[in-house]
């Protein structure tokens, strides 16, 4: 709000009442790491570093219809690795 009024010595001059402009949305995507291929199958408490944790944790991670999470993997050695599993993955 604009006012205008008058200082002791005579002049006038406008002073301004601050406001908020409400800002858009903004939410904070995760990045959920897989560096083991080891998988125990158990959904209630996956190895730490697996796949299936990364997948239940991404899961289980609240976002806006629209956000989506990603699952990065940094596996340590050289060469392909392969994930495989004897147990049901998790659904995506």
């Amino acid at each position: 709000m604009l006012r205008t009024r008058k200082q002791k010595t005579g002049r006038l001059f406008r002073s301004v009442r601050p406001g908020f402009e409400q800002l858009e949305v903004r939410q904070l995507l995760s990045v959920f790491t897989v560096t083991t291929v080891v998988d125990n199958g158990n959904n209630a408490m996956p190895t730490v570093g697996s796949l299936r944790k990364a997948i239940l944790d991404a899961n289980g991670h609240a976002n806006p219809p629209t956000g989506i999470d990603s699952i990065a993997f940094n596996i340590s050695g050289t060469g392909i690795r392969t994930i495989r599993s004897q147990f049901q993955w998790p659904e995506l």
